[in-house]
């Protein structure tokens, strides 16, 4: 993203179907009673914190296929490592005491069927805000309500081989968002918003050094995510959401909202929006890539969004689960056709890597529609882009 991106140019489809999780179907009843703290995935599964310290893991039916108490008193976060089946958390066993970071070897269990534990790692007595890890869980990282962080670098699993540092990133206010950036060459890139501004660390494991701040840039908790399309960290305030690389502030996307969430899935930034109705929420998909709104709806009162198995899920306070199903390319396409938004869908059609053929003929179609409407300049200059594709007598 270079710029501003003016937000009002862009067109609006319904390109995922929304879909009620049913209880008779596919979700027990039990489970939409749980009071959801917090959510991940991966590894085929949906994994879920109640407010008891329980973990749960769901299969994609939503069926509960393991269930084990994580804290004695409560947790807070969880975060799956992609590469291992392993999942760290945070929460209390005791009041009044320091948070514990756990890491969980899900392969492995004890006689109980607890899953080993491979490292405890006590925390400042603060409360913890965000939670974050690269997909080697070579680097950890856990942000606190009063502006501190702790940063694990190194053989996280080996304390003697592991770097701890603790640095206070700002007086007083949060840390709200955290992501890790891996680089080909050189150190780990950690971006860290406070409600204030974003600021960008490098991270090794023998050292951790603050390269630039971003002020004016922050947000609440929950309000920022990292853009798996280009590593972009996005960040969503009430004006606009704002993007920042490896070179520092980006260009940002002009237009306002009270932002609730932001995530990402696939190269859709997903936002969720308060509304004028205090339990309203507004989800919205925006392609920034292809320029168009994929898909928004209203919700009532979001508490989390998560993704696997290829699908959306959006769960509601009142115990509502939505699964939210992207549709194929070809039906995205004959869409676009119907409502002769051609150049539009070459673009769609590019960037879901259309076999080049295929895409031929949408250009094809397209001078078709312009030659039809008398624009013969343009036909001839979509049919050129055809040649070699197509008989040469036709164009």
């Amino acid at each position: 993203y270079g710029g501003v991106v003016l937000m009002f140019q862009w067109r609006r489809f319904q390109f995922f179907d929304k879909n009620l999780v049913k209880d008779d179907v596919s979700s027990p009843q039990e489970f939409k009673k749980l009071d959801i703290v917090c959510c991940t995935s991966g590894g085929g599964n949906l994994i879920f914190g109640d407010i008891n310290g329980f973990i749960r893991v769901v299969d994609r039916e939503f069926k509960v296929v393991r269930s084990f108490q994580a804290y004695w008193l409560r947790i807070s976060h969880i975060k799956k490592e992609k590469q291992r089946n392993l999942l760290v958390s945070i929460g209390d066993d005791e009041e009044n005491i320091s948070p514990t970071v756990k890491i969980w070897n899900m392969d492995k269990s004890d006689e109980e069927g607890f899953p080993d534990i491979e490292r405890r790692i006590k925390l400042p007595k603060m409360d913890a805000t965000c939670l974050t890890c690269t997909d080697d869980l070579s680097h950890l990282a856990v942000g606190l309500c009063d502006g501190t962080m702790v940063v694990l670098a190194g053989d996280i699993f080996r304390e003697k081989r592991s770097k701890q540092t603790v640095i206070k990133v700002e007086e007083t206010v949060p840390i709200t968002a955290m992501a890790f950036v891996p680089q080909p060459r050189g150190p780990t890139i950690l971006f860290v918003a406070t409600t204030n501004a974003v600021h960008m660390f490098h991270s090794d494991k023998d050292f951790l050094k603050k390269v630039e701040t971003m002020d004016g840039l922050g947000c609440d908790i929950g309000c920022a995510t990292l853009s798996e399309h280009n590593n972009e960290f996005i960040v969503g305030r009430k004006e606009a959401m704002y993007f920042v690389n490896s070179s520092g502030r980006g260009g940002c996307m002009a237009f306002e909202g009270d932002r609730k969430l932001l995530s990402w899935f696939r190269n859709y930034l997903i936002v969720v929006d308060q509304v004028s109705n205090a339990k309203t929420n507004m989800l919205t998909f925006y392609d920034g890539q292809n320029k168009f709104i994929g898909f928004s709806s209203s919700f009532s009162n979001i508490s989390h969004v998560v993704s696997e198995y290829g699908y959306v899920y959006v769960l509601t306070r009142d115990g509502q689960i939505f699964q939210l199903v992207e549709k194929d390319t070809q039906t995205k396409l004959d869409t676009l056709f119907k409502k002769n938004l051609y150049q539009v869908a070459i673009d769609l059609a590019t960037s879901s890597q259309y076999d080049q053929n295929a895409i031929s003929d949408i250009f094809k179609k397209y001078g078709d529609h312009l030659y039809n409407k008398g624009d013969y300049d343009g036909a001839i200059n979509q049919y050129n882009k055809t040649i070699g594709k197509l008989e040469p007598s036709y164009v």
